[in-house]
């Protein structure tokens, strides 16, 4: 009986490392927002189940807000252009999430490889 318990708590700890992703670094992301690509390079720091950073290039360039990770689930917010784009997503490892994406009503979809 003492084994069993010693194996099912183990087990259930290497699961909750496994949830427990580190998303700090620099991320290439591609998403579509109804046919238009969305393709900023982001730089994240997670501090617990905060997440900062930057996305963008040149004048697109810009602070994350807003950002979270709680699990394997992570969301942020980057204004670009005038539109402020709302990420929600999973990630899959610490090295690849997937989501949607949200402006003003439109919907699409993203992918993201940390580089």
């Amino acid at each position: 009986m003492k084994l069993i318990l010693t194996a099912t708590i183990a087990t259930m700890a290497l699961m909750g490392a496994a949830s427990a992703a580190d998303l700090s670094g620099t991320w290439a992301v591609k998403g579509d927002i109804a046919g238009n690509p969305v393709e900023p390079t982001c730089t994240f720091k997670q501090a617990g189940g905060a997440l900062t950073g930057k996305c963008g290039a040149g004048d697109n360039a810009g602070d994350i807000s807003n950002g979270t990770v709680a699990g394997t689930n992570v969301a942020w917010t980057w204004s670009a252009g005038g539109y402020s784009l709302d990420f929600k997503g999973t990630a899959d490892s610490d090295k690849s999430m997937k989501g949607s994406i949200d402006v003003g009503g439109g919907q699409g979809t993203f992918t993201a490889t940390k580089q």
